[in-house]
């Protein structure tokens, strides 16, 4: 069950699902998001009682702020402003900070999430901010890789002393544990059809071109993976690096952005030659 599934109440009560949030448990995050007290260091303070019984007796209030929970536009425009506005106190500036939002791309198959997730991976790399994924901060990445070399680093643990100081210090085990995974696991639905140790080996290899500044022969064992994947291995890594600039709306083979087309009303959309080189049927 989602976050905004259990904050905003849009699901139906009917269906049975668990995640159908009280009024209260909308009045409580918006409070706390955009709070009317704050500490003498600046942090939210609780909300008052008072406050939260004032704001949910506004039924039109509510149902305002139950649309806005479950909004990516509203959650990036808390999060930005909040941002900017320190930025520029300690800049001693004013004025637009960000150039937009956020850019939305609708991924239509395997091949497109698998080269919008590499080529955000290794943003840092293209930016020259890290030499390699593992080393790349405040990414997925970084946080699978921790995750899988720490439960890998268990399972050749000697002893059970061992084990149990290991599964004491849990951190790095679970890090990655609220990322959606790659692969289906028993209780959760992957990413992509491909498991955490092929994707690593991908990005990596992937990394390695950009950072070197010469695209060396891909790997014999990567090609049959990115094929199964309906990506053409010859224009892997113009799709990874161009990734941003190549797609806008949606991005796929040519088949199934014609498709988000048509289902736009268009003809067209940005991207169709390249989803055509890039990817394929």
């Amino acid at each position: 069950m989602s976050i905004a599934c259990r904050l905003c109440g849009n699901c139906c009560q009917t269906s049975g699902c668990p995640g159908f949030a009280p009024v209260k448990q909308v009045g409580v995050p918006v409070l706390l998001a955009c709070p009317k007290q704050r500490d003498a260091e600046g942090r939210p303070l609780a909300p008052a009682e008072r406050d939260i019984e004032r704001l949910i007796e506004d039924e039109d209030r509510i149902r305002e702020l139950r649309q806005r929970l479950a909004s990516i536009s509203w959650l990036m425009k808390c999060l930005k402003e909040y941002i900017s506005r320190k930025a520029n106190a300690e800049d001693g500036c004013s004025g637009r900070f960000w150039e937009a939002r956020f850019k939305s791309t609708a991924l239509l198959d395997d091949a497109a999430v698998l080269a919008c997730l590499v080529y955000i991976d290794l943003n840092p790399i293209r930016a020259k901010l890290a030499e390699t994924p593992d080393t790349s901060k405040f990414t997925s990445a970084e946080e699978r890789i921790r995750g899988y070399r720490a439960r890998e680093a268990k399972k050749q643990l000697p002893n059970p002393e061992d084990r149990d100081r290991a599964l004491r210090n849990r951190s790095d085990a679970c890090c990655d544990q609220w990322l959606c995974p790659l692969a289906n696991t028993p209780d959760r639905r992957g990413l992509l059809s491909i498991d955490l140790p092929r994707y690593l080996e991908i990005l990596d290899w992937t990394g390695r071109q950009f950072v070197e500044g010469k695209p060396g022969a891909i790997p014999d064992h990567l090609p049959p993976i990115l094929s199964r994947l309906s990506i053409n291995p010859n224009h892997w890594l113009e799709g990874v690096g161009r990734f941003g600039a190549l797609f806008s709306v949606a991005a796929g083979t040519e088949t199934h952005m014609k498709e988000a087309a048509a289902r736009m009303g268009q003809k067209w959309v940005c991207g169709i030659r390249a989803g055509k080189t890039i990817f394929m049927e």
